[in-house]
C-alpha cells in the first residue's frame, strides 16, 4: 500500500492510497488536539491494515502552512525511517507520484516546501 498525506488544509487532512493507478482519500476533520499521526492510525485501522502494509508514503508539500507541512515532513521521513520504506514530497498526486515512489530509495528523505516565505514575529519595516 502507498499512503498519500495531504495536510493543506486549516480545517481537514486528506489521507488515501493508491488504488489500481488512481488516488483514493479519505477526509478527516481535523481536531488540531489530535497528531497527524493519530489519523495515520484511524485510516489504517478503518481500511482494515497496518503500517506493516505501507511499502511507500508521498505527502503534499508547497501547500498549506508553514508548521503544517513541517509536521507532515516530520512524520512522513520518521515513518519512512522506522518502515524502511520510500517517502516523496509531491506538489500534486499525479501519474508521476507512483512512478516517482517506486523509483526512490529508502532512507533518501523528503522536505517541506513551503508557499510562501515564513512569517515569523511581527510586520518588517
Amino acid at each position: 500500500m502507498y499512503l498519500m498525506l495531504d495536510n493543506s488544509g486549516n480545517d481537514f487532512l486528506l489521507i488515501g492510497e493508491a488504488v489500481d493507478k488512481k488516488f483514493v482519500f479519505k477526509k478527516f476533520s481535523v481536531n488540531r488536539k489530535n497528531s497527524l499521526i493519530y489519523y495515520i492510525d484511524k485510516y489504517l485501522k478503518a481500511q482494515k491494515k497496518d503500517l506493516t502494509d505501507v511499502c511507500g508514503i508521498a505527502f503534499l508539500t508547497g501547500q498549506g502552512g508553514f508548521t503544517v507541512s513541517r509536521i507532515a515532513a516530520t512524520v512522513v521521513n520518521i515513518l519512512g525511517f522506522c518502515l524502511s520504506v520510500p517517502v516523496v514530497g509531491v506538489q500534486e498526486f499525479d501519474d508521476q507520484t507512483l512512478s516517482l515512489l517506486k523509483k526512490t530509495k529508502v532512507k533518501i528523505y523528503a522536505s517541506a516546501k513551503y508557499s510562501a516565505p515564513p512569517h515569523i514575529g511581527g510586520k518588517q519595516k
